[in-house]
């Protein structure tokens, strides 16, 4: 197989970067320690909080991106693959810079040096940064995903999939996934974990 995978929250995993960021600045008390999405939920409930929470982003995803951790299973998972001779490509929706720091942070180059520090490029990995590819947009995601050939891709928005142009034939694995997500469909296969993926698709 040909196995495409996305990137944000999906191999790098940024629960607690998102709450140590935003704590940090304040914008939520140290005893909070739910998920990203009730920290992004709660931060845009305060006064202009959908900047703050683009801001927040912007540093999460820039230079605090030393500080995520390889979700539990993923760098297992890829390296079985390569044992298999399954091609992994890792496709994401990752702007250059973040809206909210146009002169920060070059996001592309932090996500691929995260990728080598973590240990992603290492030969047993079977991937080198020509196998990642990055989009400005959702769409142009999705054509990406199609001319890459995939049969599979994994990512944890549902939202992805629902796109027009996601291609029909790329069989559909939501991570991370949520008994509350929204539009999911007979056509997305649900896993909660990286091992789950893993039985799944190399057993």
């Amino acid at each position: 197989m040909r196995i495409g995978i996305d990137f944000d929250n999906t191999i790098a995993c940024y629960e607690q970067v998102f709450r140590d960021v935003a704590t940090s600045k304040r914008l939520l008390l140290p005893s909070f320690e739910r998920s990203k999405q009730d920290v992004r939920d709660a931060i845009r409930l305060l006064p202009d909080g959908e900047s703050r929470w683009t801001e927040l982003q912007a540093d999460v995803y820039g230079p605090m991106i030393k500080n995520a951790v390889p979700f539990d299973g993923v760098k297992s998972f890829i390296k079985t693959a390569h044992r298999q001779a399954h091609e992994i490509v890792i496709i994401s929706h990752k702007t250059t810079f973040a809206a909210a720091r146009p002169k920060g942070t070059n996001l592309r180059k932090a996500a691929l040096q995260w990728l080598k520090q973590q240990g992603f490029f290492e030969p047993q990995m079977g991937l080198t940064q020509d196998d990642v590819h990055f989009s400005n947009t959702r769409v142009e995601k999705c054509k990406k995903i199609d001319a890459a050939g995939v049969s599979v891709f994994i990512d944890d928005l549902v939202e992805l999939f629902a796109e027009p142009t996601f291609p029909s034939t790329v069989k559909k694995c939501l991570f991370n996934a949520q008994p509350s997500d929204a539009l999911l469909s007979a056509e997305v296969n649900a896993f909660e974990t990286w091992h789950d993926l893993k039985t799944e698709l190399l057993s």
